[in-house]
């Protein structure tokens, strides 16, 4: 299989189709089976029980699925956020967490952003104190005449780039937009 018919069959909108198409196909499976399942259901588009049993299917399997990797999105979203797991790496609250984690995410392969959008958005760091964390790792490099100029440049830097910092903060709160490395 080439790379771009995997990558068309990896869209959830054709998941959600080969979902709601077996879905349909259970309907008609259920419909021929049992004779009169769709009969209390109004008649769509004038068609016949089975035809009504493919549809009822369909959107079943289709809204199914749909809940399904919501569900699972929104599982990830609040796992990810822990970060006990940094401070209490034995513990059995983080063996519990990685347990979540791995039954949430399944077996892989993963694209490299597949879970792009679960991952908790970093902190905007203060325009001072990064300021002041560069000079201190900026000055055993300089010279002393190259610190001066650093240093007033950094002094620059924090008078007029207030309002950068303003919206750079305002720009990562907002959900389309993301503060971890996003190369796009």
């Amino acid at each position: 299989m080439s790379a771009v018919s995997k990558s068309v069959m990896d869209s959830p909108l054709v998941s959600t189709v080969m979902i709601g198409a077996a879905g349909a196909a259970t309907g008609i499976i259920v419909a021929r089976s049992f004779p009169g399942t769709f009969a209390t259901l109004p008649p769509l588009w004038s068609i016949s029980p089975p035809g009504n049993g493919a549809v009822c299917g369909f959107v079943v399997g289709c809204v199914g699925w749909n809940l399904r990797t919501w569900c699972r999105f929104l599982s990830l979203k609040v796992l990810l956020g822990y970060r006990g797991w940094m401070y209490s790496p034995r513990s059995r609250i983080t063996k519990v967490w990685l347990y979540l984690i791995d039954k949430v995410m399944g077996k892989g392969p993963y694209s490299l952003f597949e879970f792009q959008s679960v991952i908790p958005s970093l902190p905007v760091p203060d325009l001072e104190t990064t300021c002041t964390k560069y000079l201190d790792v900026a000055r055993p490099l300089l010279s002393p005449e190259e610190y001066d100029r650093t240093e007033e440049a950094l002094r620059l830097l924090q008078k007029e780039g207030k309002p950068l910092q303003k919206y750079l903060i305002r720009r990562c709160s907002g959900i389309s937009d993301r503060c971890h490395v996003a190369l796009g």
